[in-house]
């Protein structure tokens, strides 16, 4: 049996080159709905600049998902979830996927789309990943990953993501509680990533501007606010709202936000995700959310009136903002 991992951005990258250290030749492969950028990757290879030097790991690279796949590590941004759904679909029928996306219920929402809840895990990291270029990543930052199934029946899958996780050098264990884990790392993500991406400054920044600061706190108190009145367990007092993305700012002060990567490459963020799924969820539910809502659209705007070059991204920094951070591109 075989690992896959979906989607050739910062995160999928670290996790293959990972996975095919530990794995060992054969047992990994890397997909990418590009062909000509798998054939690229399949003859150069991944490198991935750490702590402990420079990892070089030569993955298989395809566009399709191998029938005898065991798991598959699901490293898109949510936009692109449909079309990998469809490669998952046409692939092994009973791999276990690990969804490893930033955003409001990812792994229900990759559940629906499958049609096949049993198969899906969830995967929440803090390890800290920037792409360097096309297969090359700087993993300058370890964190925690936890892992939940979304069936108390499936926890025999997520076991085995955690032991492959581990077995990989990620400190790796199974989530008491996978849905609540996800919103407070939602909080965190909502609170910093648009913001940071908006004024394109490191996430401390936003602890040294009280401006700053006041929107990050509303933005957060708003998502904890949703997360109750969604029956979500756990501590959504807005002062715990505050604390945890404040929190999180000063542990990755240097640190460049996966949003601040995406724009200043000139690519599309996850804030529509993040942020743009906390507002609409809330409009369902009849709650005002004005401040994820403007973060949203502002993230939108800029976007879609972008005309200056892509900035370089070549600086010491890494995903953060509690982050599966480039986790997601494809």
């Amino acid at each position: 049996m075989s690992v896959c991992v979906i989607g050739p951005g910062a995160m999928g990258c670290l996790l293959a080159a990972s996975l095919a250290r530990s794995l060992g030749p054969g047992q990994v492969t890397l997909i990418d709905h590009d062909p000509a950028r798998a054939e690229r990757l399949g003859e150069r290879g991944l490198r991935v600049h750490g702590q402990e030097g420079l990892l070089e790991a030569r993955p298989a690279v395809s566009c399709a998902l191998p029938e005898e796949a065991e798991v598959a590590f699901l490293c898109v941004k949510a936009s692109a979830s449909a079309a990998a759904a469809a490669t998952l679909a046409a692939g092994s029928p009973d791999a276990t996927v690990a969804v490893l996306q930033n955003g409001c219920e990812r792994p229900a929402a990759i559940a629906e789309l499958l049609g096949a809840p049993a198969r899906v895990v969830g995967v929440l990291t803090t390890e800290g990943a920037t792409r360097l270029g096309e297969g090359e990543v700087r993993h300058a930052g370890r964190g925690r990953t936890l892992v939940g199934a979304l069936e108390p029946a499936s926890e025999a899958r997520a076991r085995r993501v955690v032991e492959l996780l581990s077995a990989a050098g990620w400190a790796s264990e199974l989530a008491e509680d996978l849905r609540r884990a996800s919103w407070e790392k939602l909080i965190v993500n909502a609170a910093i990533n648009a913001l940071s991406g908006l004024l394109d400054v490191p996430n401390g920044a936003l602890l040294e501007s009280p401006a700053a600061a006041g929107l990050a706190d509303a933005a957060a108190c708003e998502v904890a606010a949703l997360a109750r009145a969604s029956g979500v367990s756990g501590d959504w007092d807005p002062a715990a709202a505050r604390k945890s993305w404040r929190r999180v700012a000063a542990a990755t002060a240097t640190n460049l936000s996966s949003t601040v990567q995406d724009l200043r490459r000139g690519g599309t963020t996850e804030v529509p995700a993040i942020n743009g799924s906390v507002a609409r969820l809330a409009r369902e539910r009849g709650i005002p959310t004005p401040t994820n809502d403007t973060l949203a659209r502002l993230i939108q705007a800029r976007e879609e009136t972008r005309t200056s070059a892509p900035a370089d991204l070549n600086v010491p920094a890494v995903v953060g903002a509690h982050s599966s951070g480039e986790s997601t591109n494809g």
